[in-house]
């Protein structure tokens, strides 16, 4: 049995989310984002929780997105589609953060890179660890939308 992509914890007061792909640099999946959407759910509904950290097992925060996963992607017949679908699903969760009425924490403990720069937009502190950092190559961030 393989490991789970995402690890929940709770202490006290505090919940915790890990990313846990640290083989792929916490590289954002169809499948961990899921887990990662899960697993706020789940926090929401745990009621001695009153703030959640978010941060990731291993060498990096994040990754940004699976590149492997696209580039696989790639190779169907219509994977304008799926990647549209995919970019839906991937604002859901940032939309979800915003949201939460709860404060999320980012502990960055390694590099955080390209899309992972949008979980730093959206929770209430955000900062590297001693080992932390943000890179980003990007122009602009996907992040523009609207709450409704």
């Amino acid at each position: 049995m393989s490991a789970p992509l995402v690890r929940v914890n709770v202490h006290q007061h505090a919940g915790t989310i890990i990313l846990n792909r640290p083989e792929k640099r916490n590289a954002l999946s169809r499948a961990l984002i899921a887990e990662i959407s899960q697993a706020f759910d789940d926090l929401h509904q745990e009621r001695r929780v009153r703030a959640v950290i978010l941060t990731g097992a291993g060498p990096a925060f994040c990754a940004g997105m699976d590149l492997q996963e696209m580039q696989e992607t790639s190779q169907q017949e219509r994977p304008y589609d799926q990647w549209q679908h995919d970019a839906e699903i991937y604002q859901e969760l940032l939309e979800k953060m915003l949201r939460f009425p709860k404060p999320i924490i980012a502990a960055v403990n390694g590099p955080a890179v390209a899309e992972s720069d949008d979980f730093d937009l959206v929770n209430n502190i955000s900062g590297p660890t001693v080992s932390g950092s943000f890179n980003s190559i990007q122009t602009a961030s996907i992040t523009s939308f609207t709450l409704e």
